[in-house]
C-alpha cells in the first residue's frame, strides 16, 4: 500500500458523537474532525495553512484517499450533522477558488451544492472529495 499523506496538524474539534462508536469508528472520526478544523483554518489567508492544504491534496492518490483513517460521509452526518455540511461546504469554496470560477457562487449555492454531494456521495471520505476537486482544478477530466 502507498504511503499515506500526513493529516495536516491542528488543534481537532472535541468529538462528542450521539452515538456508541467502534474504535475505529472514532479513531476515524477524529481524524475527520482533524480535517475539518484544519479546511476551516486554512480558509482565514494563512498562507503557511494553505500551502499545506494544497500540499496534502497534491500527495493524495485514488489508493491513499479511499484508504485514509477518515469517516465516510454517512458517518460524519450521523456523529456531526452541522459539521459535516460546513466541511462539504468549505470543500466546495476552495474548488471554485482553485478553478479561479468568474462568477462566484452565493451561500444558497454552496450550501444547495454541500447537501446534493452529501447527499448523493454519502459514502465518499473527505480526502476523496478532496482529490476529486483538485483532479478538476488540474484539468483531469476536461475543461
Amino acid at each position: 500500500m502507498e504511503n499515506q499523506p500526513a493529516l495536516p496538524q491542528t488543534t481537532a474539534l472535541s468529538p462528542r458523537p450521539t452515538t456508541a462508536l467502534s474504535k475505529s469508528d472514532s479513531a476515524s472520526l477524529m481524524s475527520s474532525l482533524q480535517l475539518i478544523a484544519f479546511l476551516a483554518t486554512s480558509q482565514t489567508g494563512d498562507m503557511g495553512k494553505a500551502l499545506e492544504l494544497s500540499q496534502y491534496c497534491a500527495d493524495l492518490t485514488p489508493a491513499t484517499a479511499m484508504h485514509t483513517a477518515t469517516a465516510s460521509l454517512s458517518l460524519l452526518r450521523r456523529e456531526y450533522p452541522k459539521d459535516y455540511l460546513k466541511a462539504i461546504s468549505l470543500l466546495v469554496i476552495r474548488a471554485t477558488e482553485l478553478v479561479n470560477a468568474t462568477n462566484s457562487l452565493s451561500t444558497t449555492q454552496i450550501a444547495d451544492l454541500a447537501i446534493r454531494i452529501g447527499k448523493t456521495y454519502y459514502y465518499l471520505r473527505l480526502p476523496e472529495i478532496l482529490l476529486c476537486f483538485h483532479r478538476a482544478a488540474d484539468g483531469a477530466y476536461g475543461k
